[in-house]
């Protein structure tokens, strides 16, 4: 292959400010996710800072994928520079999927004929955002592939370049490759089927994995909280190595491409300055929310019995949990930041003591 230049070089998508803000904005999202699901649950301060990681994972794959969009129709992009931007679209997209598959997970527990009534009303926003992003991506992903022989203003290029798959160079005129993508991004343009197909099917495997674990194990029963943490990290596992897979392929190509793109492609741009000033929301919130204090096993086991006591034993686990967690969670919301340990506990017993006292849950 000759090493001859030949790709103008964007910084602005390509340079290392904007790879290191989309790197470490999707490893935050599968840190919390880890951090938060060690315990087998997730409470409702959790969700509402993985809702937040969701929002700013969502400016950044739009902020990203529609610039592109809007370059390659006016100012012109290379085909290079094209699947480097739908690399790092997915990158951000299976990071928010984390957001959605947790939904789908909890309301699968509930029951599954609350599933979509659930999806459609409280859980609305997991899915809204990342579909129409899917979308527009699969959109992207479409008019590169079709047009790949003349995509961008630089198709003189386009017989040199490559996307690298699992550490292998492939030739983007390969027709197979082309094919391959065309169906995964036709796919991807279909509105809601888009996340709730991938999200699904990452769902299944992790309620898979802990029945797999159980037989090697020559037959050993996990109890609730350990199939749940199973589950939990099993997601997180597989949306991690899928990213892991990303980040490398991505570099690689980027490396090995070296020879064919212009000197620039290194210089600091606004656009690397604003990506990696991004962060500080995200980094501010992940702080912001750390638990100051858990309730000890005694406490989750006295709000459940209290919980048991007011809606019954008909209700499903998934609700048990959902109010055992809400009522733990009252008791932490009234307190100041800066509570001791002490007091957080107390706080705990009296909630308990009130719910009791007045004979059932608000």
């Amino acid at each position: 292959m000759s090493t001859q230049a030949c790709i103008q070089p964007n910084p602005d998508i390509a340079g290392v400010g904007v790879r290191i803000s989309i790197y470490v904005q999707s490893t935050i999202s599968l840190v919390q996710a880890i951090l938060y699901t060690c315990d087998g649950e997730l409470d409702p301060n959790e969700q509402r800072t993985l809702q937040f990681t969701l929002f700013t994972l969502m400016i950044t794959a739009f902020a990203l994928t529609l610039s592109a969009i809007i370059q390659a129709h006016t100012s012109g992009l290379s085909v290079y520079h094209a699947l480097i931007v739908l690399n790092l679209s997915w990158m951000l997209m299976t990071s928010a999927l984390i957001v959605s598959i947790f939904a789908i997970l909890h309301t699968i527990k509930s029951g599954m004929k609350t599933l979509m009534p659930s999806l459609l009303k409280k859980k609305i926003q997991t899915i809204v955002f990342p579909t129409l992003h899917l979308l527009v991506v699969g959109c992207f992903g479409i008019w590169v592939w079709a047009d790949i022989d003349v995509f961008g203003d630089q198709p003189q290029c386009t017989t040199k370049t490559f996307t690298t798959i699992f550490g292998h160079n492939v030739a983007v005129t390969d027709k197979t490759i082309r094919s391959l993508f065309l169906a995964v991004y036709s796919f991807t343009a279909i509105p809601v089927a888009n996340v709730l197909g991938f999200s699904v099917l990452v769902a299944a495997s992790s309620f898979a994995l802990p029945k797999l674990i159980s037989l090697l194990l020559c037959g050993r029963k996990f109890d609730d909280k350990d199939e749940a943490r199973l589950q939990y990290f099993s997601i997180v596992g597989i949306l991690g190595l899928i990213n892991i897979v990303f980040v490398v392929d991505t570099e690689l190509m980027i490396h090995r491409s070296k020879p064919m793109v212009f000197e620039g492609e290194s210089a600091w741009t606004f656009g690397q300055t604003f990506s990696m000033l991004v962060l500080l929301p995200i980094l501010g919130e992940y702080v912001a929310t750390q638990p100051r204090f858990k309730p000890s096993e005694s406490q989750r086991e006295a709000a459940r019995r209290l919980v048991v006591d007011a809606i019954g034993t008909n209700a499903s686990s998934g609700d048990i949990d959902h109010a055992t967690n809400s009522v733990l969670h009252a008791a932490l919301e009234a307190l100041h930041p800066f509570e001791t340990q002490a007091k957080l506990s107390r706080s705990i017993d009296s909630k308990l003591s009130q719910e009791k006292h007045a004979g059932g849950l608000v």
